[in-house]
């Protein structure tokens, strides 16, 4: 049979050897806890990396298509400005030998309506202008926007976009 000292020894024997055990399962646990958190923020730092390149991408491109808008605009511009020079290089032509005989009749008159092409011309471009200024933030509101300022301005010019075509 144990003594009492003995037992008392045996339980505080026994209590160490549980608590060292009881840690020790503790520690995996939190160890265990541990990976899975770092394993989540490593799924969640990928799925950022793969947002921000998406993304990266998608500005890239949008910067490369307002640069082919621009240049488009302004090669419609010069197309636009090329044919007013032909419209009053033409209407000087046809001015001139217009008036036959009377030589500078016909050149007044031609003058007279070439300066009225050059101002309804200049007068449409303002409008485009003025309508790309006014054009909503939006891009598909824009888009919308623009088509219809678009369409007015092809019904209200209409007679001076047949002598660029």
């Amino acid at each position: 049979m144990l003594q009492p000292g003995q037992l008392k020894f045996r339980l505080h024997h026994n209590t160490r050897g549980l608590l060292w055990w009881t840690s020790i399962t503790a520690a995996i646990i939190v160890s265990l806890f541990l990976i899975a958190a770092l394993n989540s923020l490593h799924r969640v730092l990928v799925e950022i990396n793969q947002h921000q390149a998406l993304f990266r991408h998608m500005w890239e491109e949008d910067r490369e298509r307002e640069e082919e808008l621009r240049q488009q605009e302004d090669a419609r511009k010069d197309d636009l400005r090329a044919a007013i020079a032909a419209a009053a290089a033409a209407r000087r032509g046809t001015g001139n030998g217009g008036g036959g005989g009377g030589g500078g009749g016909g050149g007044g008159g031609g003058g007279g309506n070439e300066d009225d092409t050059e101002a309804r011309f200049q007068q449409m471009e303002e409008d485009i202008n003025r309508a790309e200024a006014d054009a909503p933030k939006d891009p598909e509101e824009n888009r919308r926007w623009m088509i219809e300022r678009d369409a007015e301005i092809r019904e209200r010019y209409a007679d001076l976009l047949a002598l660029t075509n």
